[in-house]
C-alpha cells in the first residue's frame, strides 16, 4: 500500500495538470484520430503522480523537467499496452 501524497506533492500535481493536458494534445496531434485525448491525459496524470512521488529537490533540476519524461513515458507505455 502506498502512502498518501504530502501536501506539497498534491500542490505540485495540481499546478502541473495544464502541462499534462498540453503535452497530451501535442502527442495526440501526431497520432491517428482513434487515439482518445482523455485517455492520454489520464495516463499522463498517472505519470505525473509517479513523478511527484519520486522527485528529489536536492538534485538541482526543475520539477517540470523531471516530470515531463515520466508523463510522456506513461502516455507512450499506455499506447504500447493498448496497441
Amino acid at each position: 500500500m502506498r502512502m498518501p501524497l504530502a501536501t506539497h506533492q498534491q500542490d505540485r500535481i495540481a499546478s502541473s495538470l495544464p502541462f499534462v493536458e498540453s503535452l497530451a494534445r501535442r502527442m495526440a496531434s501526431t497520432m491517428p484520430h482513434s487515439i482518445d485525448l482523455s485517455d492520454l491525459v489520464q495516463d499522463g496524470v498517472i505519470g505525473l503522480i509517479d513523478a511527484a512521488r519520486r522527485f528529489d529537490e536536492g538534485r538541482g533540476i526543475k520539477f517540470e523537467t523531471f516530470a515531463e519524461r515520466r508523463v510522456r513515458g506513461a502516455m507512450i507505455d499506455a499506447l504500447r499496452r493498448d496497441a
